[in-house]
């Protein structure tokens, strides 16, 4: 056995038998599942509902908002607005909202004041923004004429079904999916390079503080002595990471075991398969081949069909 080989030998034996190398294997998954768990139970918290006071001197607005168990708006336009901002100061609500009296949407759409003694909440602001802009855009459309009903039942959402070229399908988020695991590892790679380089030095300190690094280095060469203790404590990483994983899985197997989770079966109605029908023939086929040699990168497949509903989810994407 040569004397690099012993050096790594003895580097990945120190190392798997420290104490905190076992307590941390085995305890780290744990603790991410716990955080996980943890950051999961603070998300479902609520805390205290947010009392909102709306001044709104239109009176087209206050009733459009509706209290939920997060905020609970009260319409307080016959309430003087100096009132209602000592309030705020005196923090018996929580926020104001001041909607002035005119006639001019366009005007009104940056006239609205929110008055508050902290920063709200984005979220919250935008749920605001967006419940004024929809009556906005109500009264407009009464005013021109249109009837908005009829606007928003004409309103068509389309969702592309993806396959591959052979038929199978595949994922909207696919690519998402591959950048994210993509930034997962280069993580792992970051921690595991900063996590053992720091190993690596606090053994050589260690040696030298012991000053068995003197008897050591009498024997071997400083590059063998380095490369041992690069690849020993590198070595005691991947076994550290394989138990990772395999912990990971099995866990994850137990969970979709426990809780029963099954992927969904995709769900093929015979208005999708009339659709289907319907794209079959030679120029179909002759594309599809078309994309399988990689003359094209896409092939965007849209049915003949008099129903708009039925066409909504009949898109192919190959």
């Amino acid at each position: 056995m040569s004397t690099l080989t012993l050096i790594i030998k003895r580097e990945f034996i120190a190392k798997v038998r420290n104490k905190s190398f076992i307590v941390m294997t085995f305890l780290s998954p744990l603790i991410f599942v716990g955080i996980g768990v943890l950051v999961g139970f603070l998300s479902t918290l609520k805390g205290d509902q947010k009392r909102i006071a709306i001044h709104d001197e239109t009176g087209l607005f206050a009733k459009e908002f509706k209290s939920t168990d997060e905020f609970r708006y009260m319409d307080l336009s016959s309430v003087d607005v100096k009132t209602l901002k000592d309030s705020i100061i005196a923090e018996r609500y929580d926020g104001l909202l001041l909607i002035p009296k005119t006639t001019d949407n366009k005007k009104l759409q940056n006239s609205i004041d929110f008055v508050s003694t902290d920063s709200p909440d984005v979220t919250f602001l935008n749920a605001i923004e967006s419940t004024i802009g929809n009556r906005i855009t109500k009264d407009n459309y009464a005013k021109a004429g249109i009837d908005s009903l009829a606007i928003k039942n004409s309103a068509a959402e389309v969702s592309l079904n993806l396959k591959k070229a052979s038929g199978e399908e595949t994922l909207k988020g696919l690519n998402w999916i591959k950048i994210s695991i993509g930034g997962v590892f280069g993580y792992l790679i970051m921690m595991f390079i900063v996590i053992y380089g720091n190993l690596v030095m606090r053994s050589v300190i260690e040696e030298k503080t012991n000053r068995i690094i003197e008897i050591i280095i009498s024997s071997v060469k400083p590059f063998q002595l380095m490369m041992g203790k690069i690849i020993g404590t590198s070595l005691a990483g991947v076994l550290q990471f394989i138990i990772w994983a395999i912990i990971g899985v099995t866990m994850l197997f137990i969970a979709s075991t426990f809780f029963g989770t099954q992927m969904p079966a995709a769900g093929v109605t015979p208005e999708m398969a009339q659709a289907g029908a319907h794209q079959a023939g030679f120029m179909q086929l002759a594309l599809k081949d078309s994309i399988i040699a990689e003359r094209y990168d896409g092939l965007l497949l849209i049915p003949k069909t008099t129903d708009n509903k039925k066409l909504q989810n009949s898109i192919d994407f190959v």
